[in-house]
């Protein structure tokens, strides 16, 4: 049980599709304090996932949506985080990884 938690707390999910990573309660945002959104507000719903952030046509952040619904921190850690051209899975990560650069990533940065 020990290595479960130490695992879990030493991962982060990497956005594919963002359907399987929930906005307020995943590790998620890599290089961001907690890698989670600091500042919770009454706007996104516990139960909203990453995907409702993206925009499906462009596989771009909403960046509109996320600049009004977060706060300036955590907006601006979200709209760093890369997302793929493909609409392919989340995958869950080791934080210790080195990214690589990759042609199927887009920075939204």
């Amino acid at each position: 049980m020990v290595a479960k938690h130490v695992l879990q707390r030493g991962s982060c999910w990497r956005v594919g599709n963002g359907r399987h990573i929930w906005v307020l309660l995943d590790a998620w945002i890599p290089n961001h304090t907690t890698n989670r959104v600091l500042h919770p507000t009454p706007n996104i719903e516990e139960g909203m996932t990453v995907a409702e952030l993206i925009v499906p046509d462009s596989r771009g952040w909403d960046r509109e949506f996320i600049r009004q619904n977060f706060y300036c921190e955590d907006a601006d850690a979200i709209l760093h985080v890369p997302l793929r051209y493909k609409d392919i899975p989340d995958t869950v990560v080791w934080i210790g990884e080195k990214s690589r650069a990759r042609p199927d990533v887009v920075a939204n940065a």
